[in-house]
């Protein structure tokens, strides 16, 4: 028991320069603004699409409008 209790060592952060990395799937109106708000926190951000174009080029293509909005509560 002793030697079990022996071999498991405690784990050790990880010391990175880099911050987190948030992943965004979808580009859409609401990915597109979720991205921002990440990157804004200072995350690094990657954002996957499966359509050839992003949520601005959906946005400028469309006739809706969309009013959204993300605070830090």
């Amino acid at each position: 028991m002793q030697q079990a209790q022996q071999a498991v060592k405690p784990a050790q952060p990880r010391t990175t320069a880099q911050p987190p990395t948030a992943l965004v799937v979808g580009a859409g109106p609401g990915g597109v603004l979720a991205a921002s708000f990440l990157a804004q926190r200072g995350l690094r951000v990657r954002v996957f699409e499966k359509r050839p174009e992003d949520g601005h080029v959906a946005l400028r293509n469309s006739l809706r409008t969309f009013n959204m909005a993300l605070n830090g509560r």
